[in-house]
């Protein structure tokens, strides 16, 4: 399936991510971390897509101060 159509939950991306759910939290709310609200319900996913592709992001951009994105690996499945 297509990574732009799965659908991970804040504790799944956390798990994919190597970083805990609060992290994911603060990514959505103040770092641009894309979510997507679910209909009728105030919870929010976050596209499997949107997740590696902030995570490279944020290992181009500053190496130093995300050490533990070191070891991401998109290919690993979860």
């Amino acid at each position: 399936m297509d990574d732009q159509y799965v659908l991970l939950t804040f504790q799944d991306a956390a798990n994919l991510a190597g970083v805990s759910r609060t992290t994911i939290r603060k990514w959505v709310d103040h770092a641009g971390l894309d979510a997507v609200k679910m209909p009728a319900s105030a919870n929010r996913r976050i596209r499997r897509s949107a997740l590696i592709q902030f995570l490279n992001n944020l290992e181009e951009a500053d190496k130093t101060e995300a050490p533990e994105l070191m070891r991401f690996n998109p290919q690993r499945a979860i």
